[in-house]
């Protein structure tokens, strides 16, 4: 057991090579500042799998390069408000040497939010800009490491840089590597949506020339998963034919389908989910209309609309609960939303 400091954002910063500055912008009159993109190098450092972080001399360093959940840090004692907070740190026996130069690509593997496509393609694989902007394409070199690559971000990752997945090493449960050269690129995210708008034109941009937009041009996305469903679901689609709307559900689909279904759609509506996310894909003046419940209005997706200069509108139904067998991550799970059709209408 021994005393290490907790390394927040802001002290890192001060040790990285910055590659761009943050930048403000406001949605719906609030307004928001995401933080500068920087890629911080260590010698000698030590990663673990679960949970996900990185210990540098006598230094923690977790916020830095991921986003990590509240339990994760509470049961852990990993806490990064100020440089000086001290925690008590037992370290693993380390289990293997990776020699020369890797980067550091933390995922939290024994998640719910392993797979889901948000955090994979916003607080993950967007690290590629960072590292662009510091090292140019010569970062899609580098040898990885990283705790259980996700099978959504493969999926992407074959679209994206075909064989990336070829240069990562993938850490097990319960193992302890150490790093001869550690390459730390910033996450582009932080507080769940405050993201860099700059790293939406880059994925966007890495997308592009495989995309061959459908001829889908008002599209619903439904779901299958027990809850977050709409309650009325069959009066709300026969409102949405109505208006011409097609039904899909991104569960059946192909991610490269996912991805052509955004990029022809004029209109969008879907229920608050990971889902959403495709809208990396579609067109600047694209409308979306995310429908959710008072207790899951969150500023991701209004974010993420911002930045790509979509139209954005959500509408908040009432929230019920239900009874599902299986255990959720999160109380909010446990409910549907009931849409008022006058509402929606407004917008479609």
């Amino acid at each position: 057991m021994r005393t290490i400091y907790a390394k927040n954002f802001e002290s890192m910063m001060k040790i990285a090579d910055q590659v761009e500055a943050g930048k403000t912008y406001t949605v719906n009159g609030t307004p928001y500042r995401a933080r500068p993109l920087g890629v911080w190098q260590g010698c000698y450092c030590t990663v673990a799998y679960d949970p996900p972080h990185m210990i540098w001399e006598d230094n923690i360093i977790t916020d830095w390069c991921m986003q990590l959940r509240f339990k994760a840090k509470k049961a852990n004692n990993f806490w990064n408000k100020t440089f000086s907070h001290t925690i008590n740190y037992s370290q693993p026996k380390i289990t293997k040497t990776l020699e020369g130069s890797w980067i550091w690509m933390p995922w939290e593997p024994e998640y719910v939010s392993h797979n889901n496509p948000w955090h994979i393609l916003i607080d993950c694989i967007s690290k590629y800009y960072v590292l662009e902007k510091k090292y140019g394409m010569d970062a899609w070199t580098f040898p990885v490491v990283m705790p259980k690559l996700p099978e959504y971000m493969k999926k992407v990752m074959r679209v994206i840089h075909p064989g990336w997945q070829y240069n990562v090493t993938e850490m097990g449960r319960g193992e302890y590597y150490k790093i001869d050269h550690a390459i730390v690129p910033s996450v582009p995210n932080h507080d769940d949506g405050i993201i860099h708008p700059s790293i939406v034109d880059y994925l966007y941009e890495k997308v592009k020339k495989h995309l061959r937009p459908s001829n889908h041009k008002k599209i619903y996305i439904d779901r299958k998963a027990p809850t977050r469903k709409v309650h009325n679901v069959e009066a709300i689609k026969q409102l949405l034919r109505s208006h011409g709307y097609e039904i899909f559900l991104l569960e059946d689909m192909s991610i490269i389908d996912q991805m052509n279904l955004f990029a022809g759609a004029d209109s969008i509506v879907a229920n608050h989910g990971a889902g959403i996310t495709n809208v990396l894909w579609s067109k600047p003046g694209t409308k979306i209309i995310e429908l959710t419940h008072p207790m899951s209005v969150k500023k991701v997706y209004s974010n993420l609309a911002h930045c790509k200069n979509l139209k954005y509108h959500c509408v908040i139904g009432e929230a019920i609960r239900v009874n599902v067998a299986e255990k959720l991550h999160r109380d909010t799970d446990y409910y549907n939303i009931l849409v008022s059709e006058t509402e929606l209408a407004k917008y479609l």
